[in-house]
């Protein structure tokens, strides 16, 4: 749901008030935006193998050795980075889940314990 435009508003001054107050903080804060980097370093990736398909491909038409070798370098730095961006992604969907999960277990233990406890009476 998109916000109203006071709204918007509310929260751009309370932006610049955190940045007036906390430089560092508020610096801090916009760096580790959560999954920033992995979704930068998935579109790094995919450009990376793109641009290895293209020389690829031009090393097909033109037999240079250059190319091939460029376009497996290329090919190479796109899977990898991709990979590390999706582990990384996936990592942190897991902590979250595992925090979920423990969470709805602790939350089903006590409520296990408190249907027990008042069933008897």
């Amino acid at each position: 749901m998109p916000l109203s435009e006071r709204e918007q508003q509310i929260l751009a001054e309370i932006e610049k008030n955190l940045y007036a107050e906390d430089p560092a903080f508020a610096r801090g804060v916009r760096k580790s935006a959560p999954q920033a980097k992995e979704f930068k370093h998935l579109r790094l990736g995919t450009a990376l193998f793109a641009v290895g398909l293209v020389l690829l491909v031009t090393f097909f038409v033109s037999r240079l050795l250059l190319f091939g070798v460029s376009a497996f370098g290329a090919m190479v730095a796109g899977i990898f980075l991709m990979g590390t961006a999706f582990y990384s992604l996936a990592a942190a969907r897991a902590k979250q889940v595992k925090v979920r999960t423990r969470f709805a277990r602790a939350f089903e233990d006590w409520d296990r314990r408190f249907r027990e406890r008042y069933r008897r009476r």
